[in-house]
Parts: C-alpha cells; sequence; structure tokens
C-alpha cells in the first residue's frame, strides 16, 4: 500500500466557537454517532488509534512510537511530503508533546490496515482522507485547526456505561472488599442527590472553561428512586462515605465516565494552579494553550491560545475564541 497525497481535509486555523461544537455534535447525533472528547493536547491522535484499534488510550505513546519508526523504515516513500529535513521531523514527532498530521494520518492508516474517516463541518458528509479500501475504519472529529475527537455509535456510552459499573464493581467488591449492599447504596445516593444531572465531567470542564456540548456526553441518566428508595440511600449515607463521588458515578450502569479526558482535564488544572503561583518562571510558546482573566469581566477564566510573544519574559498575545 502506498501512501496518499496529503491534507485531504481543510486545516482551520482558528479556534472554532462553542457553538460550532454544539452544531457538529447535533450533526453527529442526528446521524447515530457521537463525539468522545479527547485530551486536547499532541497526544489526540494517538490517542484515538491507540483506544480505536488497541481499547486502551494508555498505549498512545507506543503507538507514536510505532509511527516513528514506521516512517523512519519507510522514508522513500514519506520523504516527499515533508518540507525541510525528514530526521527533523521524526525528532519533532518523538516528543510525546508534539501534534500528528496529515502524513501521520497516512502512515497510521497503513500499519493498522484501517480508512480515516473524518467530520469536520456540520451539515457536510465526513472525509475518507486515506481511501486506501480497508473494510476497518477509525472515525474522529477534527476541529480547532489541530486537535482529533474519538468518533463512535450514538450506543457507545450506553453500552459503555454497563461495562464500566461492572468492572467497578467487580474492584470494589472483590479487591477493595466493598461489599455489595454498600455498593448499590452508593448508586442510590448518587441518583437521589439535586444536580445528578450534571456529570463530574461536565463540573471538571466547567472549572476549567471548557463546557459539555451536548447531553449525550454526560450520558447521565434522568431516574429518581423512589420515596422508598431515598429512604434506605440516606440511611446508608454513612456507609458510603469510604466511596469517591467519582466512583459512586461509575458504579451506575445508567452513565459513562470518560475517565481519561476527566483525569487529562484535572490533571491540567493542578498544572495551571501550580503554573499560578509562580508565574515567573513559566516559559511559553506560540501555539500554547492558556487560560486568561479579563478584567472587566470579573474572575472567569478563559481558554485562549497564544499568537505571539514578545520578550522571554514579557507579554504576549492570545486569541480568546469567546470574545
Amino acid at each position: 500500500v502506498q501512501p496518499k497525497s496529503m491534507y485531504k481535509h481543510k486545516r482551520l486555523a482558528v479556534v472554532q466557537p462553542h457553538s460550532q461544537q454544539q452544531s457538529i455534535d447535533e450533526y453527529l447525533s442526528s446521524h447515530g454517532l457521537y463525539r468522545k472528547f479527547i485530551a486536547k493536547d499532541g497526544s489526540c491522535l494517538f490517542r484515538v488509534v491507540a483506544e480505536q484499534v488497541f481499547h486502551t488510550q494508555s498505549l498512545h505513546l507506543d503507538v507514536r512510537k510505532a509511527c516513528v519508526a514506521f516512517l523512519r523504515r519507510n522514508k522513500d516513500k514519506f520523504e516527499a511530503f515533508v518540507e525541510g529535513s525528514f530526521e527533523d521531523h521524526l525528532q519533532q514527532l518523538s516528543n510525546p508533546k508534539e501534534w500528528g498530521g496529515d502524513l501521520e494520518i497516512n502512515a497510521l492508516s497503513i500499519m493498522y490496515s484501517r480508512d480515516f474517516i473524518i467530520y469536520q463541518e456540520p451539515g457536510r458528509p465526513p472525509a475518507n482522507v486515506t481511501e486506501h479500501g480497508f473494510k476497518d475504519k477509525i472515525l474522529l472529529c477534527f476541529s480547532n485547526g489541530n486537535h482529533y475527537d474519538s468518533v463512535y455509535s450514538r450506543k457507545f456510552p450506553a453500552v459503555a456505561g454497563i461495562c464500566q459499573a461492572v468492572l467497578y464493581e467487580l474492584l470494589y467488591e472483590h479487591v477493595f472488599e466493598v461489599n455489595r449492599q454498600t455498593l448499590r447504596a452508593s448508586v442510590e445516593l448518587y441518583r437521589s442527590r439535586k444536580n445528578h444531572d450534571s456529570s463530574s465531567e461536565e463540573a471538571i470542564l466547567d472549572s476549567f472553561g471548557m463546557w459539555n456540548t451536548s447531553g449525550v456526553h454526560s450520558g447521565c441518566s434522568s431516574l429518581e428512586p423512589s420515596e422508598h428508595g431515598r429512604h434506605r440511600v440516606y440511611k446508608s449515607a454513612r456507609a458510603t462515605n469510604q466511596i469517591d463521588d467519582n466512583v459512586m458515578k461509575s458504579l451506575d450502569p445508567f452513565v459513562y465516565r470518560n475517565v481519561e479526558f476527566e483525569v487529562w482535564v484535572a490533571s491540567r488544572k493542578e498544572q495551571h494552579e501550580a503554573d499560578h503561583g509562580s508565574a515567573p518562571g513559566v516559559h511559553f510558546s506560540e501555539g500554547d494553550q492558556c487560560l486568561v482573566r479579563v478584567e472587566e469581566r470579573g474572575d472567569r477564566y478563559y481558554p485562549a491560545y497564544i499568537t505571539e510573544i514578545f520578550t522571554e519574559n514579557g507579554p504576549v498575545n492570545v486569541y480568546v475564541e469567546e470574545l
């Protein structure tokens, strides 16, 4: 199989507004599809491939390493698609923070015998950007000029939520030795809370200045427990204090937690707080994502991209998509 010509899907130079992100989710939902958020950094493409090929994002570094090795072995086939030094490109790609693009998509397609189908604009059909004729496909949603999310059937959150609940129940019952009655009571307690439709994923996203753009993403059940159920829940509340709120959510088969994305967002928030305490030592680069606060708009932080840096420790220009 020979690599196809590159740059078959349009790359946007600006950040897509929240409304367009919501539109693409609605468009996907109307076609029986669901967008799963992926970490918004250089790992996104490799996370998507790792998850859709090996069923776990934890192998994204291995997928990246394999991609670099494949490109190096097939330099004669891919070198023409790279401006400048091919070896320099591979060195940059070896950096876990480096974003993958069209060249890497072509290589990954051949490596794993899967064509890449990319959704990008609401109302427009997806593009088969590799066109190798493979039976298996990898479905992605492209946004913000460099980011990829996973695309699955709309049934995915419901099925995955059940599997997740079974896994957590087995883990907590047989490894951590929490009795089943306590586990069930924790699920009832989670469902009984007034704001149970607001998932912890949404709360984390909001705290970082990101938003869940569709109810599909939360995967939360709208079931209300009976009064008898409420009585049992509050009676058992003390027993469930040992169980973390996120674990309670994971034990509910009507809820799917996007654990990998939650962990990434939480880590970014922690890094932001650490950087905020040592701002003079922070070094940014053009294209980095950051949070900015506009004094006229209160204490809220807005997600932004750095567009220009004037001096090493001086001011920078940023692009704020919301403003």
